[in-house]
């Protein structure tokens, strides 16, 4: 049902369908506390993707544009219209994912020349035999 749903956004009976049980899984506690931090994720996701997006505004009555290791600060973005806010924040918290087309097409990562050859079955190196030294054999360690 959820699939469903998410696949087409204007299909009515879907949707329909999954707000029942939703709603009928809602006197459950713990389903309750998660579609409360859903709520709580959801009302916050736009703010803090329009924060970290941002790179400037221009127009008139706006203060000037800054940010502080990347990311706007909250009393300027509250001078901003609430609504287009959230606009910017919807549009590059969509840009952050990627689309189902796009899911898997990146190649694997390619070794980098310090990466050790891999081993497969015996080593053909061969160790080296008993050395001889000329050191006394003792069992004390030297600290």
């Amino acid at each position: 049902m959820i699939d469903a749903a998410e696949a087409d956004i204007t299909d009515g009976e879907a949707h329909a369908q999954l707000g029942a049980i939703e709603a009928a899984c809602a006197a459950v506690p713990v389903y309750s506390e998660l579609l409360s931090a859903r709520q709580r994720y959801m009302g916050m996701l736009p703010y803090v993707a329009a924060k970290h997006a941002l790179r400037g505004w221009e127009g008139e009555s706006l203060p000037a544009f800054a940010a502080r290791l990347g990311v706007v600060p909250d009393d300027l973005l509250e001078v901003l219209p609430p609504e287009e806010v959230e606009m910017v924040g919807w549009r590059a918290s969509a840009l952050m994912q990627p689309g189902r087309a796009a899911l898997g097409n990146s190649a694997s990562p390619s070794l980098s020349s310090a990466s050790p050859a891999p081993v497969t079955g015996a080593s053909s190196q061969r160790t080296a035999g008993a050395g001889r030294s000329r050191a006394k054999s003792t069992k004390r360690t030297r600290a």
